[in-house]
């Protein structure tokens, strides 16, 4: 867990809905703990996406009070975890032989 998204082969069995016209997915297992409580108590992976500022397609949201009053309509649950890290995780595309950094975010990579 941490700070780090991998882009892998999407496998068959996940809905079309899910991935459109893509044939990747990328996974991510948060270093958090209401994540990984919401996770365990589940029994299974969650698909999720980040919130974006409908005005600014940068910066994410972390205050769970403002992503309420904007997206409390549009969504089941909003998890009042505290406010979140605004650092992006890096992105790494292992679907080719040779992984490929897509995006630098707060994991760092020793290798």
């Amino acid at each position: 867990p941490g700070p780090f998204t991998f882009i892998l082969r999407a496998s068959s069995h996940l809905p079309d809905k899910v991935l459109g016209k893509r044939k990747t997915i990328g996974i991510r297992m948060a270093d958090n703990p209401v994540t990984m409580a919401i996770v365990e108590g589940l029994g299974t992976p969650m698909l999720t996406s980040s919130v974006r500022e409908k005005d600014d397609i940068i910066e994410y949201k972390t205050d769970p009070e403002l992503i309420y009053e904007e997206w409390g309509g549009d969504v089941d649950l909003v998890v009042d975890g505290g406010f979140g890290d605004n650092v992006p995780t890096t992105v790494i595309d292992i679907t080719d032989d040779e992984p490929e950094i897509l995006r630098e975010g707060g994991g760092e990579l020793i290798m």
